[in-house]
């Protein structure tokens, strides 16, 4: 009885397998369809990078007692001899060490009194 069953889907698959395989190639393309339409949603939703400018050098140089390069790590006072080899365009200047350290700068190993 079950064969029997089984027999009888099994021809009907056989007979109508061209409509089957139409049907299925539709739903294939439907899904596709709302894949793609789904996944460029979720492009347009993405936020743009913004770069942000931190004013880092925003004491002046006159009152300032500290100064370090925009692209080192260590602060020196101004008498140091670190600190005359940087470019005048690469200079930042802080008014106490508390200042620079809060800004990832630690202190120059070379220059004495820090």
């Amino acid at each position: 009885m079950l064969s029997e069953k089984f027999n009888g889907v099994k021809s009907y698959f056989k007979e109508n397998q061209s409509d089957f395989f139409i049907a299925l190639s539709f739903l294939m393309i439907a899904l596709i369809g709302f894949g793609l339409g789904r996944l460029s949603y979720l492009v347009d939703q993405k936020r743009p990078i913004t770069i942000e400018e931190v004013n880092l050098g925003a004491v002046l140089a006159s009152e300032a007692l500290f100064v370090a390069s925009k692209n080192g790590t260590a602060y020196y006072p101004p008498s140091c001899a670190g600190a005359g080899r940087i470019k005048e365009e690469n200079k930042i200047w802080f008014s106490s060490q508390k200042e620079a350290e809060s800004l990832g700068y630690k202190p120059a190993s070379n220059c004495p009194g820090l």
